[in-house]
């Protein structure tokens, strides 16, 4: 994040500082690398599914940020049982309604 003067700050989170037993204000060299990771999820089977029959939701999924699409996949991804995983599905759908029907309000 910008710290002025063309200076950026990076925050650590606590556990990585105690772990390389750093403390506040000590400096470190930190190296970033571009990743190559594909930026489009790979939409499982049962999701496209889902959304296949509800338009608003698709488009609202489709519209949506990348990194959108992958937290509801990495969500849906998270269940172990098929019934927990349908329910997240569903709760996804109904949050993309909702987002969905917020933009339309905007708009108008």
């Amino acid at each position: 994040m910008p710290a002025g003067r063309g200076r950026g700050r990076l925050t650590v989170l606590a556990d990585i500082v105690r772990a390389a037993h750093l403390d506040v204000g000590d400096r470190i060299e930190v190296t970033l690398t571009r990743s190559l990771d594909p930026r489009e999820p790979v939409v499982p089977a049962d999701l496209q599914r889902a959304l296949q029959f509800r338009p608003v939701a698709r488009e609202a999924f489709e519209q949506g940020p990348a990194s959108l699409r992958r937290a509801f996949v990495n969500y849906i991804e998270q269940a172990r049982r098929a019934e927990t995983r349908q329910a997240y599905i569903e709760v996804m759908i109904e949050r993309l309604t909702e987002r969905a029907q917020r933009q339309s309000k905007r708009k108008s």
